[in-house]
């Protein structure tokens, strides 16, 4: 319940500014089309919960309804908003509530301002919301994210933008990388299923990164009870961190889930390089788990 007093209230003066400044004007021509996106919605500091929008729209200009599942309870809200496909920018907010609620919810509508991407057929929204009350008064802030197939949502691509060049061609360590995952071994780690690795050299290059969708997964990385990485978010960008090894003939690398992100599991991608052999290894977790590979030394 205490959710929806920090969510559910109205942000109709944030996007009436927004829409004064002009980053999205609204223009009402051309066929109406439909689109639902299903994702999350998290406040700040607190959990994430089912988020979903439908929505009917025109060329710029869209409505629909608001859908969010707080542990059985679903409330639907009418939202109103606007969007630009070459700006790639959806503005949104919610109106009012679909239906009757029990007369002890004090109700916080959403309003948001929303980017997306559209990379090989995916689109990936997210952006900051803030929550009002019936006074205008702030309630809440958090972050929205949706994932859908790029041909469900048409309205939302550019048609005059070129579409995405070839990858270039692999690099020689790139090549060495694919052909180690593409070896047939089982590299996936998580509790009570840990990973025992011969090792040559003395030292070891860690890379560690979300592969997946960036969803706010937090992990601890220590070596023999030694943090390297202490409440690291992880992205898609990769943290490289060099390793230095014990002279003991065995050194334990944990990774500690610190939560799971708006998409559980807690997922991590991890390369670990000796000298010029890769080793691909998942660490999947539930939140306060931990999984390890042990280097073996020969």
């Amino acid at each position: 319940m205490k959710f929806f007093c920090k969510i559910y209230r109205r942000v109709a003066y944030s996007f009436i500014s927004i829409l004064i400044l002009g980053i999205v004007p609204f223009v009402v021509h051309a066929q109406k089309a439909h689109c639902t996106l299903n994702g999350s919605i998290r406040v700040s500091g607190g959990p994430a919960y089912p988020y979903s929008i439908i929505i009917n729209g025109s060329s710029k200009k869209i409505k629909g309804l608001s859908v969010t599942d707080q542990d059985g309870l679903i409330v639907k809200t009418r939202i109103k908003g606007a969007f630009d496909k070459e700006k790639k920018v959806l503005i949104l907010a919610e109106t009012s509530v679909v239906g009757k609620l029990p007369d002890s919810l004090e109700m916080c509508f959403v309003g948001a301002v929303i980017k997306w991407t559209n990379t090989r057929g995916i689109l990936r929204f997210s952006g900051a919301f803030v929550g009002t009350d019936k006074k205008k008064n702030v309630c809440s802030k958090g972050e929205i994210t949706f994932q859908v197939a790029a041909k469900t949502c048409p309205m939302f691509i550019d048609n005059s933008v070129k579409p995405d060049p070839p990858p270039p061609p692999m690099s020689e360590s790139n090549t060495k990388e694919l052909e180690h995952i593409l070896a047939g071994k089982e590299n996936k780690i998580t509790v009570g299923d840990d990973k025992v690795i011969d090792w040559v050299s003395n030292t070891c290059q860690l890379e560690i990164w979300d592969a997946g969708v960036e969803d706010g997964d937090v992990v601890d990385v220590t070596v023999n009870a030694r943090k390297v990485l202490s409440g690291y978010k992880l992205t898609r960008e990769r943290k490289k961190v060099l390793l230095q090894l014990s002279e003991n003939k065995a050194d334990t690398v944990t990774i500690t889930a610190i939560n799971e992100g708006s998409a559980p599991l807690n997922t991590a991608q991890l390369i670990l390089t000796d000298g010029e052999t890769l080793y691909n290894v998942t660490a999947s977790n539930e939140g306060g788990k931990s999984a390890s590979i042990i280097i073996k030394r020969k």
